[in-house]
């Protein structure tokens, strides 16, 4: 049985990472306005990766709902195909299919997101997807 905090509480702990990046991306914006438009390319990514981790693990329909809108947003500003999403959503549900564990009993799929956003792999496949390797021409 996965226990799910309240959705959010949980909202709340899955997007402290990239909250505090927003809060210190831009000292001009205003509140309340998306800082969508002026993500880099990495950054709109590992959001989408984020917010698809955050629909996977949640049980409530709003945040599932409200993670969807994210990814579309993301990804709407995104300069990359659609196999360049589907990796990250492949990529993302496989980095869900490991077992977490941790010092406490619980589920800690909040933080297998937070691990997954901030680790060398997504890192890794993003950097490939931002910048393909260049084919020699023969």
């Amino acid at each position: 049985m996965k226990l799910t905090p309240p959705g959010s509480l949980l909202a709340a702990l899955l997007l402290l990472p990239a909250l505090a990046h927003a809060a210190s991306a831009s000292a001009e914006r205003d509140y309340g306005m998306p800082l969508t438009d002026r993500y880099s390319q990495t950054e709109l990514l590992k959001n989408y990766a984020l917010a698809h981790c955050i629909g996977r693990i949640t049980t409530d329909p709003h945040l599932q709902a409200e993670a969807g809108h994210a990814m579309w947003a993301f990804l709407d500003y995104g300069n990359q195909g659609l196999e360049a999403y589907a990796r990250l959503r492949r990529e993302t549900a496989r980095a869900l299919s490991v077992q977490a564990s941790g010092s406490i009993p619980g589920d800690f799929t909040v933080n297998q997101c937070i691990d997954y956003y901030h680790s060398k792999a997504l890192a890794r496949l993003v950097h490939r997807l931002v910048y393909p390797p260049r084919r020699l021409r023969r």
